[in-house]
């Protein structure tokens, strides 16, 4: 806060001075300047303040001297101007105040009002932790990790101030000669007036490393139990263990709380509270409990032996003694059994009155036995010993035999009554539980386990394609801990077995003469039967391509690849093309059956084979060859040419004429010679063997060119006759028969089990079924779609069925040549044959027909009716 005032408040004595002040050191200058005035007090109690000015000109940053008269402070500006002034004393807020030139006037006073910093007084004293009396001592205080003091005290001066300006938690380290080191966080708080933190630190000697004293709470004597030392609060363990002596050296540390505990089977245990660090040893008693000490001789020579010995407690809980020694922990009678090799078990009592009672001693005398049997467990499969089953012996009332050891070799070694019966029971998980008596005469005996059969395993090695047994392999199989798995070898072609817990992973390695080593994969869902399929050695992939051996144009057609008569994979790739796996050296087999074409059989040989690529070529029954006369393009002159076409044998080959083309067609085959003759009026006699071979360049086109014959002189000039008119007669109207129409065919049943049960009807036999979901395109003898579900459900039929014949029966309507349409009609029945014998279905059980546009159930008038004629038709011939 500031107030300016005018100078009139100032003596005039004091001003005069001021004035005079000035003009001695710049009388030039004492009429051009301005003098202002400087006071500052404390905001709150008004008192004034001695602080530091500073007067900075806010255009040039020059800094005004500020000057002191009998205690008034001032300073002179040449001429009005902007200026900054600022205002700091310690421990109060530093003011800061810009003016600007027109608020200011000659000789008025400048008043600055500070407001006081809220402060706090740490006030520290250190003292002897146990005597409470100042200890001097030197002192570092931190803040936030940074050093802010420093700070001794002494026997005169007992503490230590440090005055701290910010709110927070304080850290004083303490160092005192003969005391440990302390640290002690301090809570402050500022305050304005200043707020007094007083904080008395006291100091501990360090502590020393004394005995934890075990003792016999009746006879003082040692004492080994068992230990511990931990952290009251935490819990954390600073000691444990068993020492012998019954003495621990531990050091107990000021500012930490601890409990001990100790204990053994033979006392009762014993908690102790400690707090700080101890100066004399801590003795720990503790007392005895009762306990009972067995003890067993040979009654021949009083020699001890180590024998085995087993409690029954009053409850009838079985208790296996360890080291000879037992604590009970119910009172009342305690049956006890005692064994060792070579001895006859004994069996005696004690009684338990008490749990203080101390030591109890029994003794057992044994007699020698003469009866000692050698068992070893063994697998069935690995003949491998087994070391960890289960193995037990009973009497002829069913009591367990104790004393049954197992000696270096891993035989199971026990001693029996000659005089009674005994049998033995050997379990193991993954085992089938084995129980045998005991023949007196045989003493070494060797007894196998079988693998439990649902850990058993079945393994077979095949083929991958045609899973054929591999004769030759080796198996080898791993759990996921990386630990290999027994295989039994059947020696029967392929066949292994192997023990595999459930819910666990394993891998599988194969080896076998011929084939890639490894495996492509594994069939597991055959219960506790797994097959591990491999690849043949040597295994590529092979490309098929069917063309047309004539044109040498691609042909959709479906393949069977077998090998040895079994069926392989095929899987489609771009272009028409198939793809399968081959390996040379097996017996290969393909099959191409397409629409219009003969069937294709092969066996695969490596000759055949070019780039990964087999080659097949089929051929058509019949193609359409073309017969073009180049001499003639009028429809009218290639009429009159004559035509014979004749076969090797001499058989007359139909051809007609294709108006609308001006050239001549017939059906012929693609491995038949053929003599084609020509003849015309005025022509010579044309003749040319060919084979459809000669035409492939031409696509299937026979050009024919005649030659004229010699012109002949002109007859003397006669009269020219009459033109002969033309006649023309009309084509008679053919006799119209009453056309008679078939019985539609019934519906096929959707499925197999309706299909067989309707073929084996008696009244079925003769039935004509109408394959109403198999379609083909206009002219085209090609099933439209790649997948007939009808069909599939039929062929389905047929294999399961295997006393069915049928019969598959096309036709046509009567748009087009009746030749055609027949040929056509016995082409789709073939083709939904050769789908049922691709499919699986037996080729001698169907057979086909075809009656083109006859036989039409419904008339050929309209679109509609045309396509109830053009149909394919299943007739049961046997069932």
């Amino acid at each position: 806060m500031l107030s300016v005032v005018k100078m009139t408040k100032i003596k005039p004595q004091l001003a005069f001075l001021v004035l005079c002040f000035a003009g001695m050191l710049a009388p030039a200058a004492l009429r051009a300047q301005s003098v202002f005035y400087l006071e500052s007090t404390d905001n709150y109690s008004g008192n004034a303040l001695e602080v530091e000015y500073r007067v900075l000109s806010v255009k040039t940053g020059k800094s005004y001297t500020i000057k002191n008269v009998e205690g008034v402070l001032f300073f002179e500006l040449p001429e009005l101007e902007d200026i900054k002034i600022k205002v700091t004393r310690e421990g109060y807020y530093v003011e800061e105040k810009d003016f600007a030139a027109n608020d200011l006037s000659d000789g008025e006073t400048i008043k600055f009002q500070l407001e006081k910093r809220p402060t706090a007084k740490l006030v520290l004293t250190s003292t002897d932790g146990e005597t409470g009396k100042n200890e001097p001592a030197s002192f570092d205080v931190f803040f936030e990790g940074r050093m802010i003091g420093r700070g001794t005290t002494t026997r005169s001066q007992s503490f230590y101030e440090l005055v701290v300006e910010q709110d927070g938690t304080y850290q004083v380290a303490v160092h005192a000669k003969s005391y440990d080191e302390s640290r002690t966080n301090v809570p402050v708080q500022v305050s304005a007036p200043q707020n007094t933190v007083n904080q008395t630190i006291p100091l501990f000697k360090p502590a020393k490393e004394i005995g934890v004293r075990l003792v016999d709470e009746q006879r003082g004597n040692p004492v080994k139990a068992d230990v511990e030392i931990k952290l009251t609060g935490s819990g954390e363990v600073l000691y444990s263990g068993t020492p012998a002596n019954g003495l621990v050296l531990f050091t107990f540390e000021n500012d930490k709380n601890y409990t001990i505990t100790a204990g053994s089977e033979k006392f009762n245990r014993l908690e102790k509270k400690v707090e700080g660090s101890q100066r004399e040893d801590i003795i720990l008693r503790l007392r005895p409990n009762t306990y009972v000490e067995f003890k067993t001789v040979n009654r021949a020579n009083q020699k001890p032996i180590a024998a085995q010995v087993t409690v029954k407690t009053p409850s009838g809980e079985p208790v296996s003694i360890e080291n000879m020694s037992f604590v009970p922990k119910e009172r009342g009678s305690y049956r006890v059994e005692v064994s060792a090799p070579g001895f006859v078990t004994k069996t005696g009592s004690f009684t338990v009155n008490t749990f203080a009672g101390g030591a109890m001693e029994v003794l057992y005398e044994l007699d020698e036995a003469d009866q000692q049997y050698h068992i070893t467990v063994i697998d069935h499969y690995s003949k491998e010993q087994i070391n960890d089953s289960q193995f037990r012996v009973f009497g002829p009332k069913g009591q367990q035999l104790s004393g049954v050891e197992r000696n270096s070799k891993g035989e199971y070694v026990f001693v029996t009554d000659p005089s009674k019966e005994y049998f033995i029971e050997v379990s193991k998980p993954d085992y089938t539980d084995l129980t045998k008596m005991l023949n007196e005469k045989d003493k070494t005996i060797t007894v196998e386990l079988w693998w439990a059969p649902e850990v058993t395993y079945n393994l077979s090695v095949k083929e991958q394609h045609i899973l054929q047994p591999v004769n030759n392999a080796s198996v080898e199989i791993t759990n996921s801990k990386s630990e290999n798995i027994f295989v039994f070898n059947t020696g029967n072609g392929g066949l292994f077995k192997a023990k595999m817990p459930k819910n666990e992973t394993y891998s599988y390695t194969v080896q076998a003469n011929g084939f890639e080593p490894g495996i492509v994969g594994v069939n597991t869902k055959m219960g506790n039967v797994i097959e591990l399929l491999v690849a043949r050695a040597g295994q590529q992939q092979l490309r098929f391509d069917v063309i047309d051996k004539i044109t040498g144009e691609p042909v959709d057609a479906n393949l069977l690849y077998t090998l040895s008569n079994e069926k392989l994979p095929l899987k489609k790739v771009p272009q028409g093309r198939f793809q399968g796996d081959y390996a040379p050296g097996q017996a290969y087999e393909i099959e191409a059956i397409a629409s219009n074409y003969r069937p294709f059989k092969q066996q695969l040989r490596p000759s055949l084979i070019k780039d990964n690529t087999l080659t097949l070529e089929l051929q058509k029954e019949l193609y359409t060859v073309s017969f073009v006369i180049e001499n003639f393009k009028d429809n009218q002159d290639l009429r009159s040419v004559q035509l014979k076409l004749t076969n090797g044998q001499g058989s007359r080959i139909t051809e007609r004429f294709v108006a609308t083309e001006s050239k001549f067609e017939a059906y012929l085959q693609s491995d038949v010679a053929y003599k084609i003759q020509a003849s015309k009026d005025g022509f010579e006699p044309y003749e040319a063997q060919f084979t459809l071979a000669d035409l492939v360049s031409s696509n299937l086109v026979k050009s024919i060119k005649l030659t004229p014959l010699p012109v002949k002189e002109s007859p003397p000039e006669q009269k020219e006759p009459e033109p002969v008119k033309e006649v023309v007669l009309e084509s008679p109207t053919p006799v119209q028969k009453e056309q008679t129409y078939e019985k539609p065919a019934e519906k096929l049943p959707v499925n197999t089990t309706g299909m067989t049960a309707e073929f084996n009807k008696p009244s079925s036999l003769g039935k004509r079924y109408l394959l109403d979901e198999v379609y083909f395109d206009q002219s085209s003898a090609q099933i439209r779609d790649d997948e007939v579900n009808q069909l599939n459900e039929l062929a389905a039929t047929l294999k399961s069925n295997e006393n069915v014949i049928v019969e598959i029966v096309g036709y046509t309507d009567n748009v087009g040549d009746p030749r055609l349409n027949l040929g056509l009609s016995q082409f789709r029945a073939k083709a939904v044959a050769n789908y049922l014998f691709y499919k699986g279905a037996d080729p001698s059980r169907i057979k086909s027909k075809g009656f083109g546009q006859d036989k039409p159930v419904a008339d050929n008038d309209s679109e509609e009716s045309r396509a109830k004629n053009r149909r394919v038709e299943l007739v049961l011939i046997e069932n």
